[in-house]
């Protein structure tokens, strides 16, 4: 499993997670066209003009691809993580099913009701997970990785396209109640421009996709009996 942090603008924070994450794996860490203070500017492995999230999200599965990884454990640098060596060995267990295609911790107050704490004690599955911190298998990202940056630059809508392809290989996204991490609302996006982007994306990816999107981001499919209801739905 390749582990990626991903900043932008959020240097010190950046560096600092990426030293807590080295002890428990293969860390690379990419930084998005920052304004790096002088003494940071070797911290970073890679550092690229501004991608955005999407671009991000390209170089982090081209790493994987390149250092012969299986498995991509992706973090945005503004996550919050008490416990890095915890997080890491539930993402490894989550993906040693073979069942499972996605991995993600619960996030407390998360827009998606999905995501939050429901106390379960173990993994629960979701419909899909979200992508400021999750773990995915190399092999499901490639079905849509490299994304088009003229099309979606902000990278609204990758994690619900994620989720669709784990479900169209009968694979699980799962969320985990046992690892928490906390992360800002605020994207520091144009929510109107990500938005619009996301749409253009979603529509070129096909009727079926636009589908489970929409189904996906309704609350009432976030709860626990709405998640039944379209599982059965998708996966009979």
């Amino acid at each position: 499993m390749l582990i990626t942090v991903v900043n932008h603008e959020h240097n010190a924070e950046a560096v600092a997670l990426s030293g807590r994450l080295a002890p428990f794996g293969d860390v690379v860490s990419i930084d998005s066209g920052s304004k790096l203070e002088d003494h940071l500017i070797d911290a970073f492995d890679l550092k690229l003009p501004n991608v955005y999230y999407t671009g991000l999200l390209n170089v982090a599965v081209e790493q994987a691809v390149a250092r012969g990884h299986d498995e991509l454990l992706f973090i945005c640098s503004d996550v919050s993580i008490s416990d890095c060596d915890f997080l890491v060995a539930k993402a490894r267990e989550a993906l040693a099913d073979d069942e499972v295609g996605c991995f993600a911790p619960c996030v407390p107050g998360s827009p998606h009701l999905q995501m939050r704490p429901r106390g379960s004690g173990s993994m629960r599955e979701v419909a899909f997970v979200e992508g400021m911190c999750f773990a995915a298998r190399i092999g499901l990202l490639r079905k849509f990785c490299p994304v088009d940056t003229k099309v979606n630059l902000y990278g609204y809508g990758l994690d619900v396209v994620l989720g669709y392809h784990a479900m169209k290989e009968n694979m699980k996204s799962v969320v985990d109640d046992r690892v928490r991490v906390h992360h800002p609302r605020e994207t520091g996006y144009d929510t109107e421009s990500a938005t619009a982007h996301q749409n253009r994306w979603l529509a070129a990816q096909g009727r079926e996709v636009l589908r489970f999107n929409r189904l996906t981001r309704m609350d009432f499919f976030q709860t626990r009996l709405g998640f039944g209801l379209l599982r059965k739905f998708y996966w009979g």
